[in-house]
């Protein structure tokens, strides 16, 4: 549990790293880090311990202090993942500190490979700018030598320990890299440990199992190192967190870089040794969306995130007794240069409000390729992307702006939505802007693994508006959304632009094609049926396909194992008794059989549990419990869907579990 005190220093590095992107004033010709903006103040909040996490209750404090201390621009490279509604305290803070002029800049989340809605609080304030991460061109990597003369540039990953300077180990592979993609089942991708392994450097391909899991692998055969490499071009942003703490350096190396690797294995022994030096090479997948930059939308539909910068492989500060730099990716590393950049934009114009600041930053951003294939030449998904990439240069020189910078267009289900924007220019003359419109990626189904379609959005304008010297000028533009066909759960967006010459302003729009009503919030999870009924055996969680007879000592209760593909709005648990047959009988108390409600919830990541310890409140709004007696019982599920009447049953989904006994002997 972190203990805020008066010494903010860094032992992770992350928030070394943070702050030398936002400010740092390093000698870049002897190799040092120049940030985004050299001249600022820093005001340094730890929130985070030596190890572990947060929680709210301390962030919120550092939030305060930072706002009590008049800090211009606060940036939080943090977030809860998929708590995506804005309601969430931390968001909701982050809205007040917006109100008190305080320009808030936050992590969009890390979780893009997990699909849509997987954003986080705070970053799904209302009125804060939340960033999304792009992969940067060029990789400053640290490097080991191959005893063959090449020199390797690697990315160390978090969540291990650093790897060494000096000193040589053997590299060892437990296979051959294949023609073509490594099989699902190949010993190569070091999901189970490794014979031949112990004291060597392991190398491994990406694939099939997490990270955490090919490191805790390597860590049980004995290896002093684990390498893994991409298998598809590119670097790689691994952490190996997780609950098994990983104790030998874990690096990751390009597809390249690991078959030149599995190359000097072929012609014989293989060794590496650590070195002190960098490398810097270009980046396939540079000016692309990281592919784990988190997409939104937020759960009430709000277009999140706003726009995206550098995020991915940056080089920065890192704490002396680690090396004094670092290469990281990150959503964490894509905020600061937002953070430095709106520095620099309030120098220049210092009585811009946040919502200024952002619908600047939004207008000038710059839209991206979609990273699914980029060779298409369509953009990226607006709720993945926001406005585009950073153009702090453009933000600051425009003498225009358009308001709102976004429009969160909702559900279709209520027809198409109008919006008004406003114009204003700052120049000495009349600028004359042709109005048009981009489609960028839908994506639709589940939000686990959504499928990508290019769906145009009907966009209805002027085709132009001619803005007056030093005034304003505001025009209405009518969204209507794609035909959904049958599909659910289909986000669309794209960008309104404002076109005068070379100048460009942008405002992006997003919403949900269809009812929101309509999605199937529990489902299954890949290869589990869900919801179902659950017990747990020697510490291990078990879903059952019927009853279960739990005698409730220790951790022989009744689970409810669920998945929920969507936001929702609330979760209720009921008790009811079994009949004979095995079905929903009569409620264990006429009004107190609630054990558990929610309120709002983000979807899962993967599947969440509830236990029941077999008590029922003896009433509302108080603690006391009463335990039901042995007996058969079974527990139902309600869902209210994201923004749904809970009087109306087709905003209800339910789930009733088999009957399941208690009997405590």
């Amino acid at each position: 549990m972190p203990r805020p005190d008066s010494l903010p220093d860094d032992c992770g590095g992350h928030g070394t790293h943070v702050a030398g992107i936002v400010g740092a004033a390093g000698d870049a010709a002897a190799g040092g880090v120049v940030g985004v903006a050299p001249g600022v103040t820093l005001g340094a909040y730890r929130v985070f311990g030596c190890s572990g996490s947060s929680d709210t209750e301390v962030i919120l404090a550092a939030m305060e202090r930072a706002a009590d201390d008049g800090m211009d621009v606060v940036n939080m490279s943090l977030g809860a993942s998929y708590v995506t509604w804005p309601s969430y305290p931390t968001a909701a803070a982050a809205d007040a500190m917006a109100d008190r002029g305080v320009v808030m800049v936050i992590s969009q989340g890390n979780e893009g490979d997990m699909g849509t809605f997987s954003g986080g609080a705070p970053s799904v304030s209302d009125k804060a700018i939340s960033v999304a991460s792009f992969d940067n061109t060029l990789v400053t990597s640290p490097t080991f030598v191959l005893d063959s003369g090449e020199t390797v540039g690697y990315a160390a990953s978090t969540g291990a320990p650093p790897a060494p300077t000096s000193g040589s180990l053997e590299v060892v592979a437990p296979a051959p890299h294949p023609e073509g993609s490594v099989p699902s089942d190949s010993p190569l991708l070091g999901c189970a440990p490794a014979e031949g392994a112990e004291g060597r450097a392991l190398l491994v391909s990406r694939g099939t199992c997490s990270f955490h899991e090919k490191a805790v692998a390597a860590q049980e055969a004995g290896a002093a190192a684990l390498i893994i490499y991409n298998n598809v071009p590119g670097m790689i942003n691994a952490t190996v967190e997780g609950a098994t703490p990983i104790t030998i350096p874990v690096v990751t190396v390009s597809l390249e870089s690991g078959l030149a690797v599995q190359d000097a294995l072929a012609d014989g022994a293989a060794t590496l040794t650590w070195t002190e030096q960098t490398t810097r090479t270009a980046n396939p997948t540079g000016g692309l969306v990281s592919d784990f930059s988190s997409y939104g939308l937020s759960a009430d539909l709000t277009l999140k995130p706003d726009l995206g910068a550098p995020g991915g492989q940056i080089y920065s500060t890192y704490p002396l007794e680690e090396g004094g730099h670092a290469s990281i990716s990150g959503t964490s590393m894509a905020a600061p240069h937002v953070a430095g950049a709106v520095a620099l934009l309030l120098q220049a114009r210092p009585d811009l409000s946040p919502a200024q600041v952002r619908d600047l930053l939004q207008n000038s951003a710059d839209r991206q390729v979609w990273s699914g294939n980029p060779d298409l030449g369509l953009p990226e998904p607006v709720h993945r992307q926001g406005a585009g990439l950073l153009d702090v240069d453009d933000s600051i020189l425009s003498t225009a702006a358009v308001s709102p910078g976004k429009i969160s267009l909702g559900e279709s289900e209520n027809g198409p939505v109008t919006t008004t924007l406003t114009l204003t220019n700052d120049s000495d003359a009349p600028v004359t802007y042709e109005i048009g419109s981009e489609d960028g990626i839908s994506t639709a189904g589940s939000s686990l693994l959504p499928d990508f379609y290019l769906e145009e959005a009907v966009v209805e304008a002027p085709a132009s508006v001619t803005v007056p010297a030093g005034g304003s000028a505001s025009v209405d533009v009518t969204i209507t959304a794609p035909d959904a066909d049958g599909l659910t759960g289909f986000i669309y967006g794209g960008w309104i632009t404002l076109t005068s010459g070379d100048d460009e302003l942008v405002v992006p729009f997003a919403g949900l094609a269809g009812d929101y009503q309509d999605v199937t919030v529990l489902t299954d999870y890949p290869g589990i049926a869900l919801p179902a009924l659950g017990a747990s055996v020697d510490g291990e969680l078990y879903t059952l396909d019927g009853g279960h007879t739990y005698s409730m000592a220790g951790d022989d209760v009744p689970y409810v194992v669920y998945r929920l593909d969507y936001p929702v709005s609330d979760l209720r648990f009921d008790v009811y008794r079994a009949k004979a047959d095995g079905t929903k009988g009569a409620a264990v108390h006429p009004r107190f059989h609630t054990f558990l409600t929610t309120g709002e919830l983000g979807r899962s990541q993967t599947l969440d549990f509830v236990a029941w310890d077999g008590a029922t409140p003896l009433s509302n709004g108080n603690d006391k419990l009463s335990d039901l007696p042995d007996g058969d019982y079974v527990v139902e599920v309600t869902a209210v869907k994201a923004l749904g009447d809970p009087s109306d049953p087709d905003h209800l989904e339910t789930w009733t579990s088999p009957a399941f006994t208690i009997d405590r002997g």
